[in-house]
């Protein structure tokens, strides 16, 4: 959230960059492109949901029986765990 609430402000006054001496590096790491924001972007739902994956979650345990897939919707930024 740092990093892209920087860009905003970063498009708005150049300036702001010398406020966020770790912008750069942060902005690498995490893959995020310096791209200026859509003109008549507002923040609503269309906004949210851009930042989320479709995942299609099918179930292949033979104990649990025939279940259809399920879909769901999640952050691109979430942490998957396997199962142990």
């Amino acid at each position: 959230r740092y990093v892209r609430l920087v860009i905003s402000r970063l498009h708005a006054s150049p300036e702001e960059i010398k406020q966020h001496p770790r912008f750069s590096e942060l902005k690498n790491f995490y893959g995020i492109e310096d791209q200026k924001p859509l003109i008549g972007a507002t923040g609503g739902p269309q906004a949210i949901s851009s930042g989320f994956l479709s995942i299609t979650l099918k179930c292949v345990g033979a104990s649990m029986g025939e279940k259809q897939p399920m879909t769901k919707k999640l952050p691109a930024t979430i942490t998957v765990k396997l199962a142990s």
